[in-house]
């Protein structure tokens, strides 16, 4: 397993950044947080954790991430974790407050969140170190890798023509997926892929939101590339 072999490596190496995102499921997680927490030699007291309060629907609002920044403002005498559960699930308003936390943590504070998908603003993961396990819950749904690489290469009208038939089937949702997972894995490469990222999370929203399908896609599409 290459992502556990890494997180390994960083271990016996000592971890060099102050925040890690894993990616997996929750078995998998539970069980690399683990082996890093006894690493790391943390007193329980010296844990700070979050994750939604309703685990089947919930999000983790910005109320949670005050309540963090009020707890990270209190010195510590030794080294801190702070553990973000379900980090999918940040909503738009509670991801932005995070953001500069993430980017500079108080000192002796390191940072690991836990999400078993990759539907995360860029600008989340882009701040973190990430490592993806086996397993996560988003696959190629409807559209391989090799069909979104046709889609980039089509014309706009034949983009458009797509959209709507997507969009008539009732596929949006699933596309929108593929596409999220095809772009996370090119931005781990390669971070001009930030700006799509974030376009795909913010449709993924609209959708739930009743946004038209149709139009939805069509400006995804237009911005691939």
């Amino acid at each position: 397993m290459q992502a556990e072999k890494l997180i390994q490596s960083k271990l016996k190496e000592g971890l060099n950044s102050h925040a890690y995102l894993l990616v997996g499921d929750s078995k998998t997680l539970d069980g690399q947080l683990n082996k890093i927490i006894e690493y790391l030699k943390i007193k329980t007291t010296d844990i700070l954790e979050i994750s939604p309060q309703d685990k089947k629907n919930g999000e983790i609002t910005i109320s949670l991430m005050r309540e963090l920044k009020k707890d990270l403002s209190r010195s510590a005498i030794g080294q801190r974790l702070v553990i973000i559960k379900d980090a999918d699930k940040l909503n738009p308003e509670a991801a932005n407050s995070f953001l500069k936390t993430l980017e500079e943590p108080p000192k002796n504070t390191i940072i690991i969140l836990l999400s078993e998908t990759t539907e995360l603003l860029a600008t989340i993961t882009s701040r973190c170190q990430v490592y993806q396990f086996p397993n996560t819950k988003i696959n190629f749904q409807l559209l391989s890798k090799n069909d979104i690489e046709k889609i980039v290469q089509m014309t706009i009208r034949e983009r458009f023509d797509l959209a709507d038939k997507a969009a008539k089937g009732g596929l949006a949702p699933q596309y929108i997926d593929d596409l999220t997972l095809y772009f996370h894995q090119k931005f781990l490469t390669n971070s001009a892929a930030t700006d799509i990222l974030n376009r795909l999370v913010e449709a993924k929203k609209r959708l739930s939101a009743n946004v038209s399908s149709r139009i939805i896609l069509e400006n995804i599409f237009l911005n691939l590339y």
